[in-house]
């Protein structure tokens, strides 16, 4: 990682007592360090460029001091459990994903890191059995090689396995190897989102190739690594079906989904509130070529049931 990426590193008050603000610095020797009062007075500033900061994200170091987890929305797959949160570590992604919700959720493009991540486990450890998304706001295995976030949470579950929620790291990114050498959690599940070469090519901007996920994938399986498929959200757009079954080709091709904890389909949707803010700042290309129906507050269209299952047969899920 760059450092030209976080040139200026705004570091809260609050945070400057962590370690890992103070690790985080060290590896970003290069950057500049700007002290606030806090990190709102930077992230929530009024008429900020939301696709310059995207060019070049700034870092800035918080300390969240309540509501480590947050009751997860019905809108997302909650994979059956009854009690489904997610943990908000970080705000915002390196990624570029046309596509994501973020760009309506956040006026700031900036990227924010709270440095209390024990405070995080122990809120998880006071919690009844739930399931609990990790990387929920952003993509913690992107920034693994700065922040250590996955790491951290796989040796608290090691250290704690009388722990009984299941937790989720979903992500994109390639960087499996820098947590390959650790004991796999047995209530971890690491989440690939997987899309068609097409797709990543022309929406999923700085992301991994799909040869490079189906890599990482086949490697953490075969470490005894809980994986779970995810082909969300399926993307209206051009050729479309062509394009999914060939990635289920590709999936069966080095995949064995009996090895996996499963795979997930799903459409796209979005609050209409962060829609209509993405209209407002012009960052609406791909989202204005999908078939959105407005519905219960949000703007979405199913995968289709047709789709889904043409898209098991080519898995070879079901004849």
């Amino acid at each position: 990682m760059q450092n030209i990426i976080f040139s200026h590193i705004y570091i809260e008050e609050a945070a400057q007592k962590f370690p890992l603000t103070n690790q985080i610095a060290t590896r970003l020797k290069n950057s500049r360090i700007i002290l606030v009062k806090h990190y709102k007075d930077v992230f929530n500033k009024p008429g900020q460029n939301f696709t310059a900061q995207k060019n070049s994200p700034k870092l800035i170091l918080a300390v969240r001091d309540s509501k480590y987890l947050t009751e997860g929305s019905q809108n997302c797959d909650s994979f059956g459990h009854s009690r489904f949160f997610y943990a908000t570590q970080m705000m915002n992604c390196l990624y570029g994903c046309e596509y994501c919700y973020l760009r309506g959720m956040y006026s700031s493009a900036n990227v924010v890191a709270f440095v209390n991540v024990e405070d995080y486990m122990d809120a998880a450890l006071r919690e009844d059995a739930m399931y609990c998304a990790l990387s929920y706001d952003s993509d913690l295995l992107a920034f693994e090689l700065l922040f250590n976030y996955v790491s951290a949470w796989i040796n608290f579950l090691n250290a704690n396995p009388s722990c009984n929620s299941l937790f989720e790291v979903r992500t994109k990114s390639a960087n499996f190897f820098a947590v390959e050498h650790l004991t796999p959690p047995k209530n971890l599940i690491l989440s690939w989102t997987l899309s068609p070469d097409e797709i990543i090519l022309r929406y999923e901007h700085k992301t991994p190739s799909l040869q490079k996920r189906l890599d990482c994938i086949k490697k953490a399986i075969g470490l005894g690594w809980r994986v779970r498929l995810c082909v969300d959200p399926v993307l209206h757009v051009g050729n479309w079906e062509d394009c999914y079954f060939k990635l289920a080709d590709k999936i069966s091709g080095h995949i064995d989904i009996k090895d996996t904890e499963g795979i997930s389909i799903g459409g796209y949707r979005i609050p209409v509130t962060f829609y209509r803010r993405i209209k407002r700042k012009n960052l609406s290309g791909l989202i204005d070529r999908l078939p959105l129906t407005e519905l219960d507050g949000q703007m979405q269209y199913a995968a289709g049931d047709d789709f889904c299952l043409h898209f098991m047969r080519r898995l070879g899920i079901i004849l």
